[in-house]
């Protein structure tokens, strides 16, 4: 699995994503050069897929932290 990790305040949201899908996700991103109608219904089916994906939303304030400190030396951080 993928994940992504979104921190708002002080909430953190976490979502992990099914590699299967990641994996069409990827391959579709590669093949498309252009957005039209086929590309439009090759998205669809890939996204309304039964598949395993998790979302996550907490108020754990260490590991907000955590992850603004890993972080931080790659993506400007700004503090609320």
């Amino acid at each position: 699995m993928r994940d992504l990790i979104l921190i708002l305040g002080d909430y953190l949201m976490e979502v992990y994503f099914d590699e299967k899908i990641v994996e069409e996700l990827d391959e579709f991103y590669c093949k498309t050069l252009a957005w039209n109608e086929d590309a439009k219904e090759s998205l669809q089916k890939i996204v309304l897929k039964s598949s395993k994906n998790k979302l996550v939303i907490s108020r754990n304030q260490r590991k907000i932290e955590r992850y603004k400190k890993m972080l931080s030396p790659y993506f400007f951080i700004k503090n609320m």
